[in-house]
């Protein structure tokens, strides 16, 4: 196993990414929340032309990237792995050695077991360890539940003293408890005398000199040091107030989860994720060896290992479904409108093109947002990123390697930022157009029944419109005389007495709940050819026309939404029939 040579040096806040965005969405419709339009797929999709069309496009990029004497990544001097993977596997791999690089690898060469330090990530297989050993059980306890040192401090004022009776474990793991750093940069450890004084600072006693704490450049805390030194730091805002972004956070936290089971953090570690996914690169320590451990931003990783947590993270081989989907989601916001904050993930809104397979059509290219999960870290030597795109099912690892530069710019970062996009502007679109790919071949077509005392009812589904998700095109009833779309309009709008003239829309999305052979949908009512429900002139500071939510289950008949379907499918996952729940008929897929 080769690894690269360590060079240490204070931990690099490496949390915001460059991907190119930006805010003109342009979806036609409306759905019922964030995540996929169609469901994931269970067959890998990574088989798909599209995708494979788009491995062969990115491929290309990079060699030819690489051979350009003048590219961000050849100046950069940077040596990288990574891997992209699906919940099942990973299904494409590419490794660059940097000139004059290949003495800092053990075996001369970099693949996906190459051992990498992975800086921040290592936040994120801590919160995984938290959620893999206990749950969500845990996250609104009061960290003074579980840190005596804590429960101890007493409370001074709001301003010199941190309210620690408010944190919960959960605020720590999400960036939500109002404390920052322990000796992080600190310039008393940096500066000498003679050079502070050049910068109007004042001498300090020896005690408030720091000794020990987060940064590179000092030995890490003991535990009696940690909280001697911690518990006299002064707030930088109240618990809950807004997010801070923290590496001593999940120092505390750590010291949490081995009071929670009585266990190290190293031994939870090793049985909540090392064992059981079989990382055999992946170390809290530098390999081999006894030295300190760290949560927040020492922890050493391969492109194998990453791999197999986002495959378990996205398949929920370790944690229950329903944590998953928890810890998938924000919890605070930042002031960027594309940026929010989770446990511990930094997680980026990006529009993506809808697929549009019309063909003859004028109209232009709509998009769509979805959620990215990402959690970016590094230190002076290395910057890693790990990528999760839950409504497509696959994610990426990334990391890089390369010796600051001599003179110049540093460059390092960017290049890394410029591989993440590379993979993204490629891959996303390839997935969208799979995904309606699949979901046109599983579901779209005509359907039809006929029952006691009426003559056949007619659905036709499609996708591929320029509209989300499945489009019911028409729906007829006693042998096309009655147009249900316009009637089921109508009792929605049960207000307007013109509803009945207009034209409506019927949009199908998956809700995530399934049984063996049926998939539930909902349906989202909307007018037909209306301007886009995101689009600008639609939207003012309190105007959103995008609350379908609020709809949802409505208009009822007997207690049963006529916006209901539930398909039935076979083993391999093909329709073979719908059932439209409010009207209590199946029509069965022709």
């Amino acid at each position: 196993m080769a690894y690269i040579s360590t060079l240490w040096g204070s931990l690099c806040l490496l949390f915001l990414c460059s991907i190119t965005l930006t805010l003109a969405q342009t979806a036609p419709n409306c759905p019922l929340g964030p995540g996929s339009i169609y469901p994931l797929p269970g067959n890998p999709l990574h088989i798909s032309s599209f995708i494979s069309s788009a491995l062969s496009n990115l491929n290309q990029t990079l060699t030819s990237t690489l051979q350009d004497c003048t590219s961000t990544l050849t100046t950069s001097n940077v040596s990288f792995h990574f891997s992209i993977f699906s919940s099942s596997s990973t299904f494409f791999e590419y490794n660059h050695i940097a000139p004059g690089q290949e003495h800092s690898l053990s075996n001369g060469d970099i693949d996906r077991n190459t051992v990498f330090r992975i800086g921040s990530v290592s936040k994120l297989l801590t919160v995984y360890t938290l959620l893999a050993t206990t749950g969500i059980n845990h996250l609104n306890d009061p960290v003074t539940k579980w840190i005596p040192e804590l429960a101890a401090k007493k409370f001074e004022d709001e301003i010199s003293t941190a309210k620690w009776a408010d944190v919960t474990i959960g605020a720590l793991a999400g960036h939500m408890a109002g404390v920052k750093e322990l000796s992080m940069e600190d310039l008393a450890t940096l500066y000498d005398a003679e050079t502070a004084a050049m910068y109007n600072l004042p001498p300090l006693p020896m005690s408030d000199v720091p000794t020990c704490g987060t940064a590179g450049e000092l030995p890490a805390c003991s535990r009696e040091e940690f909280f001697a030194a911690f518990t006299h730091l002064r707030p930088v805002t109240s618990p809950f107030n807004m997010p801070i972004y923290s590496n001593v956070a999940f120092q505390i936290l750590t010291y949490a989860i081995e009071a929670m089971t009585n266990q190290s953090f190293a031994d939870v570690f090793q049985s909540a994720l090392v064992g059981p996914l079989g990382l055999n690169g992946t170390y809290l320590t530098m390999p081999p060896g006894d030295g300190t451990s760290s949560a927040n931003g020492l922890m050493y990783s391969t492109g194998a290992d990453l791999a197999a947590l986002g495959q378990s993270i996205l398949s929920s081989t370790l944690l229950p479904p329903h944590v998953t989907r928890q810890w998938l989601k924000p919890i605070t916001h930042t002031p960027d409108l594309r940026l929010s904050v989770g446990m511990p993930w930094e997680i980026f809104r990006l529009e993506v093109p809808v697929p549009f397979r019309s063909s003859g059509s004028s109209e232009e290219q709509t998009t769509r947002i979805i959620d990215l999960y990402l959690k970016n870290g590094g230190t002076e030597t290395y910057n890693t990123q790990f990528l999760l795109s839950p409504d497509h099912g696959f994610g990426f690892a990334l990391l890089t390697a390369g010796p600051p530069p001599t003179r110049g710019p540093d460059m390092r970062f960017a290049a890394m930022q410029e591989v993440n996009e590379m993979i993204t502007s490629v891959l996303l679109p390839a997935f969208e157009a799979a995904m309606q790919d699949l979901a046109i071949a599983k579901f779209a077509g005509n359907y039809t029944t006929s029952r006691e005392n009426a003559s056949s009812t007619n659905l036709e589904i499609v996708a591929g419109d320029g509209g989300l998700g499945l489009s019911v095109k028409s729906w007829m009833d006693k042998g096309g005389t009655r147009d249900l779309l316009k009637t089921y309009f109508a009792a929605l709008q049960m207000a307007e007495s013109n509803a009945l003239e207009e034209d409506p829309s019927l949009r199908l999305y998956p809700v995530g709940l399934q049984n063996r052979g049926e998939v539930a949908f909902r349906g989202v009512f909307e007018y037909q050819g209306s301007a886009g429900a995101f689009s600008d002139s639609n939207t003012t500071a309190f105007g959103s026309r995008c609350g379908a939510f609020a709809a949802v289950d409505e208009p009822q008949y007997g207690n049963v939404g006529l916006d209901d379907f539930v398909f039935g499918v076979d083993s391999a996952g093909m329709a073979t029939s719908i059932a439209a729940r409010g009207m209590r008929i199946t029509l069965r897929r022709l």
